[in-house]
Order: structure tokens, then sequence, then C-alpha cells
């Protein structure tokens, strides 16, 4: 229940610093050897494979 509720933060607080512009903070704990798929045919799709290619 303790781990939930950690989770459960972090994950919100993420999606505020999304909502609120605030990048660095998302990507602060992302490591440097990521991979990230976004399917589509669109401005988000693509892989990005390092944290470099998230800004």
């Amino acid at each position: 229940m303790i781990y939930k509720s950690i989770i459960t933060k972090k994950v919100k607080d993420t999606f505020l610093n999304v909502q609120n512009h605030n990048y660095d903070a998302v990507l602060k704990d992302i490591d440097l050897n990521v991979t990230h798929h976004f399917a589509g045919d669109h401005a988000l799709g693509g892989t990005r494979h390092d944290k470099r290619n998230f800004t």
C-alpha cells in the first residue's frame, strides 16, 4: 500500500510538471540510456533513444 502511494504521487507530479512545461523536473530522473517509442505518424510519433532527444 505504501509503494502504491509513492508511485501514484510520482506519476501525478510528473504529469503536473509536463502540464506546466517543467521538463527539467520530468527528465531529471531519466537515465541517459533510454528508449521511448510513441506510435503514430505525427509530431510526437517516433522513437527516441536517449535523454537528449526528449528536450
